[in-house]
């Protein structure tokens, strides 16, 4: 497993919300790299190809839907 700084989000909400972001600003880089590290930390490649669709896909909890949400909001937003 890759090492990753402990915080307060479960690393795997973490990275939803950070491919989320980097799709919001462009930043073709960003996805590729938290997509990448996403998956080794055992998020399913369908869930970041489906963030287009999170509101409605049942590939999401309703948690990840909030968190989702929530790094949209503060990307778009704020």
């Amino acid at each position: 497993m890759p090492r990753v700084k402990k915080g307060a989000l479960d690393i795997e909400l973490r990275e939803l919300a950070y491919v989320k972001a980097s799709q919001l600003n462009h930043c073709v880089y960003c996805e590729a790299h938290n997509s990448a590290l996403g998956q080794k930390v055992g998020v399913p490649r369908e869930q970041f190809q489906a963030q287009a669709e999170y509101e409605t896909s049942p590939l999401f909890t309703d948690l990840e839907r909030l968190v989702i949400r929530y790094a949209d909001e503060m990307t778009t937003k704020v």
